[in-house]
């Protein structure tokens, strides 16, 4: 596989993969479709940096699916773990009993 080639897209590509991926939203969450959507352009052999523009997924992203891909480990690659951080009254939540206070807390 060619690395590091610009690949000559279609003209409307860009709104091709958006209209593609706001379809795939109906069915699951955006970043499961930014996910499906650069699958099928990393299978296709495009360069990792038209497929972050296209799809939108951070390159880092991309790059663990293409690695993902060519090394065959395949399981993962539609799961969506939970990511962001920790909410800041977590702990407190938990060792607590009033929940009144976290929801004040929280509503700010």
């Amino acid at each position: 596989m060619k690395k590091n080639t610009e690949y000559e897209l279609h003209s409307n590509a860009k709104q091709i993969i958006a209209l593609v991926m706001k379809f795939l939203q109906l069915f699951m969450c955006e970043t499961l479709a930014k996910r499906v959507s650069s699958i099928v352009l990393i299978a296709v052999g495009i360069p990792n940096q038209q497929v972050t523009e296209l799809t939108g997924l951070c390159d880092k992203s991309v790059r663990t699916l293409r690695k993902s891909i060519e090394t065959g480990e395949t399981d993962a690659l539609f799961v969506v773990k939970g990511g962001g951080r920790k909410s800041k009254v977590a702990d407190y939540r938990r060792s607590s009993g009033s929940g009144f206070l976290c929801l004040l807390l929280e509503s700010f």
